[in-house]
């Protein structure tokens, strides 16, 4: 193993004091403070996910739109797709644990009275087994896809090409469908009298960021430190972040569009969520949110 290997035993061994500090700050922060330590490590888990759930969404578009200008850099994505395993056990693990923090638990410490569809769609069980539904569906295909694609890269031929494709529209359908419904099972029901057919969108906008901020990270660390040094060029940067750029303009229009229909209908079961974010110790955060979105 070369000197500059990016899993070489010396780049874990720096890993170590990362991972003990972060291991203590953990106990300490469940002990004194488990309710935020329980809401932060679900988004650390919603947010781990999406970005390996990502890698599998470039994958798929780049198959179905027939190009290629991202085969000198398609690894990366494809190792972004190795998050889903660990995150999705780390997120159902926080899902199982923490279900009563969902105000519409039996155990919740909310009130979540509703239609009735909404109460059988939130019973704990039909809850829990969407969640691993939807894990599976994305780890399956998500691997095939990658599976396929590293065969095709070793051996070649234009089969493998056509088989990818099918099973990137496959992917793109079960995409589209399901995770939207997870954003509403493991976000918006955390506050289950609050309504916005826009919050799956809203979500794709902002998981399309992050993956493709993480893809231009990582391309740029491999070419410097050589794995990608003559295959990712400058033109493959300036394409990444044209996406990044356009992606970045579609979540604001995206978040103005929720935010400015809200504002404007003024109805009581829309505004519960925006309220308490746009007054009090939420309200920088807010404008935070939007900056690092978009302005930055």
């Amino acid at each position: 193993m070369t000197s500059n290997s990016l899993t070489s035993s010396s780049s874990y061994q720096k890993l170590v004091p990362l991972v003990v500090v972060s291991a203590i700050v953990l106990a300490l922060g469940a002990l004194l403070a488990p309710d935020r330590v329980w809401s932060n490590l679900l988004i650390v888990g919603f947010y781990l996910v999406t970005l390996g759930l990502g890698g599998g969404l470039f994958l798929a578009l780049t198959y179905i739109a027939n190009s290629f200008w991202n085969v000198g850099f398609r690894r990366v994505p494809e190792a972004m797709v190795g998050l889903l395993v660990p995150s999705g056990v780390g997120l159902l693990a926080v899902l199982a644990v923490r279900s009563q923090q969902y105000a519409w638990h039996p155990h919740g410490a909310g009130d979540a009275g509703t239609f009735w569809f909404k109460e059988m769609w939130s019973a704990p069980s039909f809850w829990m087994l969407r969640a691993v539904v939807y894990l599976v569906l994305w780890i399956l295909l998500c691997r095939a896809l990658v599976a396929v694609s590293r065969r095709q890269g070793h051996a070649g031929g234009v089969g493998l090409t056509h088989l990818n494709k099918r099973l990137s529209a496959l992917f793109l359908i079960v995409y589209a469908t399901t995770f939207s419904l997870a954003s509403f099972d493991w976000l918006m029901l955390l506050e289950p009298m609050w309504f916005s057919t826009i919050w799956g969108v809203y979500n794709f906008a902002g998981m399309v960021q992050a993956t493709l901020s993480v893809i231009i990270i990582f391309a740029i660390l491999l070419r410097r430190r050589g794995p990608l040094h003559s295959t990712f060029t400058d033109d493959h940067l300036h394409d990444l972040g044209k996406l990044l750029l356009g992606f970045s303009c579609f979540w604001i229009y995206i978040w103005f569009s929720q935010y400015m229909l809200i504002w404007y209908t003024n109805i009581p079961e829309e505004t519960s969520y925006f309220l308490p974010r746009t007054q009090g110790p939420w309200a920088p955060l807010m404008v935070v949110n939007i900056v690092l979105n978009w302005v930055a």
